[in-house]
């Protein structure tokens, strides 16, 4: 191959390299934000299962834990109950008998194509974000070991 067409080989790869990178952050975003979005996702994450773990509480205590610490004195259960970022303790608290809030300091508003269950339930914008839920009973389900009972009790 020439001197001449290497030259023109290594510009035309430079250029795809360039191009390649520029395209990175308009599909994915620069560092920072993927880091945020992560922070995020991981929150959201914990609450799911924070969320879960509650419902297991539900159903076998007929009432809700006072406090996430009390969740984590369950024989059983083991969740994250710290922001992944600040380290911090999630905030939690029943306001009814069945009901109850989580809360989250959130980096960014998220995107629903993450939160694919509940129509979206754990979007959120950035900031402080509470999410207002009710305890399900688990049963056991034949084919099925367990389903969430969603129907209503009576306080």
């Amino acid at each position: 191959m020439s001197r001449q067409k290497s030259s023109a080989f290594a510009a035309i790869a430079a250029v795809a390299v360039v191009a390649s990178v520029i395209a990175g952050f308009f599909v994915l975003g620069n560092p920072e934000k993927q880091r945020k979005l992560q922070w995020d996702e991981n929150r959201v994450e914990d609450l799911r299962k924070i969320s879960r773990a509650t419902d297991v509480f539900w159903t076998r205590k007929g009432h809700l834990p006072a406090s996430l610490s009390e969740l984590l004195q369950e024989p059983g259960i083991t969740v994250n109950i710290k922001d992944p970022k600040t380290k911090r303790d999630y905030v939690y608290h029943p306001v009814e008998k069945r009901a109850y809030e989580l809360c989250a300091e959130f980096e960014d508003v998220s995107t629903v194509e993450f939160y694919w269950d509940a129509v979206g339930f754990w979007s959120h914008g950035a900031g402080r974000q509470c999410f207002r839920l009710q305890a399900k009973t688990i049963r056991q389900n034949e084919g099925y070991p367990i389903r969430f009972d969603d129907e209503a009790v009576a306080d």
